[in-house]
Formats: structure tokens, C-alpha cells, sequence
């Protein structure tokens, strides 16, 4: 269900299509594809539409910029998105269910249901990116070139009708006039807290993995992770396959801040750690870097690879469903929430919170 117009031309394209797949990274689950329409308009001098005999495939003069605006535009768009999920409940109440010897039965338990958050208009014009934007958006360094704010190949875009405001959210100001007493722990696996638009809930562990996971590519950026040394390298035990996979992929663990040489015998010394793991066991976060290593045909490409790995290490290293938290801790996991981009989902696509609206409280105790 992704259709790709070029110039009003159906084609097939991958550049255009691993773009539009990177866009929505972390935003679906797993195995779920995005229903896209997308048209793509540019002057005909920088299309070569005579490589297929059927012209569903065209050749671009500079594909890696086309990717980069698809990637940026479309990331941008989303990223103004209030994409929380919403709850709400039956509007009327179960009936009585009649039962062979003239008595009712109980009436079926009450179920929560999930409401599709409300569809994003996305105009099919020509992107406008705010000015503290500019600055190119693949992330972790995928080597696509920043498309330039005027250039021949891609002359200034006309004006563009603004895009509409994103629905308001508390901020960390905001949250700060929150007493730590109205956020409270359900089950030692979820949060709920008082917001102005109703009553949230958050996965302590969706949110803590995606606050991770943002900090993790931040700090990636200017270099690898701080790796703790062991003052004892600590032996790990491999089959044959599994060290050499890891030792072939040496230099992306090396920046995540995984020390790795080879001992022989399909034995590795992890010789360091990322410091921001803390008292997760360095040992263990080796070994389900590896288990994820083996469960690909092949190595991914460089971006791909650290991107799955930094999702992976914040999922370790984020507080788990189990994990009694402080008051204190509690508050300071929700203040973090408007510290990162994408609040609404952690990096595996699963949503952090679930809002329960005010309007929808006052409804079911029949206040309105």
C-alpha cells in the first residue's frame, strides 16, 4: 500500500521507498508498513525515465538528496503529531444477556478500547522546514548530504501554506507545577499522571527505552560512548559463528562503547562497557548484541546496524515492568518526557502512554 509518483508517474524505487521506510521508523510496530501516497515533482532533466521498458523504474541525477528530503520532510511532519493513543469506553451501557430459565446474567465486563489518533492532514506540497531545522535529519550519520537551501538542481520552493499547530502538550515547565504526589505507580509497570487534557498512562519502560535511545544517538553523534574499562577483562563464551560475527562488526561496538578482542576458541574478553549502563551486567548486553547479530542473514549496513543496537542497549538498560520506583525517580522519568523528540513511542513502535480524557472521565460518571 506505498505508491510513489514521480513527476505523475507511478515507478517502483527503492531510494524513495527506504526513505519513506526510515520516516516512520519507530513510530509502527514491527512488520507494519505505512499506507503512502507520494508524489514527487522535479524538472524532467534530472530524471532519467528510459531505464525500463515499461518505465516503472526512473534513475535520479542525485538520489541521495531526494532521499534525504523525503526522509526529512516526512520525519518533520510527524514529528508535530500529538500521536498518543487515546482510550475510551462503551457510549452505552451492555444490556442484560436472557438465559434459558428466564433469569439475566451478569453483563459482559466493560472493555478499553484503543482510538486511532486523529489522521494528520499532510499537504502534497513542497516542504518547508523552520530555520532552527535546517540542518540535515537522517539519523545517526546515514552519509546523505544535506540538500542545499538553493540549488540549481533544486530551485527555493515556493511559499507554503503553514502547517497547523501541534495539539498542545505539557512541557517540563509544566509538569514541574505537578506535585510528585499526582504521579503515581500502577503495578510497578505504569505511571499515571495528571495532565490538563485528561488522566495519562505511561510504560515506565516504553519511555524510559525511548529516553535512552535519544540519548544514546545524541551522545553517538559527537563520537562514541564512554566505555568504562574492566580492570579484568571478562571472558565470554561463543560458539565459532557468534565470535566471528562479533569480531567482524568490532568497530560499531567499539562505539557503542563495547570493548571486544578476540581470545581464541570461540571465546571473546569484553574489555569495556558504555558507562551509561550502570548496574546492568556488562556481560549480559554483550550477549543480546550478539543474539541480534546472529538473527540477521546478513551484517546491515553501518546506520542500520547502530541504530538497531542503540535500540536494543536502551531496551536493557530502561527501568523494567517489576521496578519499584521512588517518587522522586517517578518524577524525574515524566519531566524527561518533553526532553526528546518522539515522546509517543519507544523505538520498537510500541506507544509510551495512553491519555484518558477529561471529557471522557466527565462522560462516564455522567457529569455532562
Amino acid at each position: 500500500m506505498q505508491y510513489l509518483f514521480v513527476n505523475g508517474r507511478w515507478v517502483r524505487d527503492r531510494t524513495l521507498g527506504h526513505a519513506v521506510q526510515e520516516a516512520y521508523r519507530g513510530l509502527i510496530m514491527s512488520g507494519r508498513y505505512a499506507v503512502v501516497f507520494l508524489f514527487l515533482e522535479l524538472p524532467a532533466d534530472l530524471v532519467d525515465v528510459n531505464v525500463h521498458p515499461t518505465k516503472a523504474e526512473v534513475r535520479f541525477q542525485n538520489s541521495q538528496a531526494l532521499h534525504h528530503l523525503v526522509f526529512a520532510a516526512l520525519r518533520e511532519r510527524l514529528r508535530a503529531e500529538n500521536l498518543t493513543p487515546r482510550l475510551q469506553v462503551p457510549t452505552t451501557m451492555p444490556q442484560p444477556q436472557v438465559r434459558g430459565d428466564g433469569g439475566a446474567s451478569s453483563p459482559p465486563p466493560w472493555t478499553l478500547a484503543s482510538e486511532p489518533p486523529p489522521e494528520p492532514s499532510l499537504p502534497f506540497t513542497t516542504p518547508v522546514l523552520p530555520p532552527e531545522r535546517q540542518g540535515p535529519l537522517v539519523d545517526l550519520g546515514s552519509g546523505a548530504p544535506e540538500l542545499p537551501r538553493s540549488s540549481p538542481a533544486f530551485p527555493p520552493p515556493p511559499a507554503a501554506a503553514p502547517l497547523p499547530p501541534a495539539p498542545p502538550w505539557p512541557k517540563a515547565a509544566d509538569l514541574a507545577h505537578h506535585d510528585a504526589a499526582k504521579v503515581i505507580q500502577l503495578y510497578d509497570a505504569y505511571l499515571v499522571l495528571e495532565t490538563p487534557e485528561g488522566m495519562l498512562v505511561i510504560d515506565q519502560h516504553a519511555l524510559h527505552e525511548r529516553i535512552l535511545f535519544e540519548q544514546f544517538k545524541r551522545l553517538i553523534r559527537t563520537g562514541p560512548l564512554e566505555s568504562q574499562r574492566l580492570l579484568i577483562p571478562e571472558p565470554v563464551e561463543l560458539s565459532a559463528e557468534q565470535a566471528a560475527r562479533t569480531l567482524e562488526s568490532r568497530d560499531e561496538l567499539q562505539e557503542l562503547g563495547l570493548g571486544v578482542e578476540d581470545f581464541g576458541g570461540g571465546t571473546v574478553l569484553l574489555t569495556g562497557y558504555p558507562a551509561l549502563l550502570g548496574r546492568r551486567s556488562p556481560a549480559s548486553i554483550l550477549k543480546a548484541v550478539i543474539d541480534h547479530l546472529m538473527a540477521k542473514e546478513r551484517v546491515p549496513s553501518r546506520e542500520v546496524l547502530l541504530n538497531n543496537l542503540l535500540s536494543l542497549m536502551a531496551c536493557h538498560a530502561a527501568v523494567r515492568a517489576g521496578d519499584r520506583l521512588t517518587p522522586e525517580e517517578m518524577s524525574a522519568l515524566v519531566a524527561q518526557r518533553s526532553l526528546v523528540d518522539d515522546t509517543h513511542h519507544c523505538p520498537h513502535g510500541r506507544p509510551t502512554a495512553l491519555l484518558f480524557s477529561r471529557q471522557e472521565l466527565d462522560r462516564q460518571f455522567r457529569r455532562v
